[in-house]
């Protein structure tokens, strides 16, 4: 079965030997995404920008596959701060809708100014 490679600039740009996204039949695998501007590679202040901008960087990359939040069925975030999970549960009620995805959350270390990483499994048509 072969790969599409899913290609956005309304997405962080793939830092290194990775892809933003890949489709292989039905299945979408979106590369982790940060909460940095995708034009200006500038990292959003705080949490809660951070954490938006790299939902809507995961978003353009499903929509440049044609498909959207709906379709996603796992998600992983990586989280700096165990502080922050308050803040990323209400964050993802605003931007996702029933039936949530699974979800995975990590804490782990990240560049510098980095607070969240997030990268997604969606099914497609």
């Amino acid at each position: 079965m072969e790969s599409t490679v899913i290609v956005t600039e309304n997405a962080t740009a793939a830092v290194g030997p990775h892809s933003q996204g890949v489709r292989r039949g039905n299945i979408l695998a979106v590369g982790g995404q940060v909460g940095a501007d995708p034009r200006s590679g500038i990292l959003c202040e705080g949490f809660d920008d951070q954490i938006r901008q790299a939902m809507t960087n995961i978003q353009e990359i499903l929509k440049e596959a044609g498909a959207s939040f709906a379709d996603v069925v796992m998600l992983r975030i990586y989280l700096t701060e165990e502080g922050h999970f308050h803040a990323m549960n209400t964050a993802l009620e605003k931007l996702l809708s029933k039936p949530f995805p699974a979800r995975t959350v990590v804490y782990v270390e990240l560049p510098p100014e980095m607070l969240v990483e997030i990268d997604a499994l969606a099914v497609v048509d």
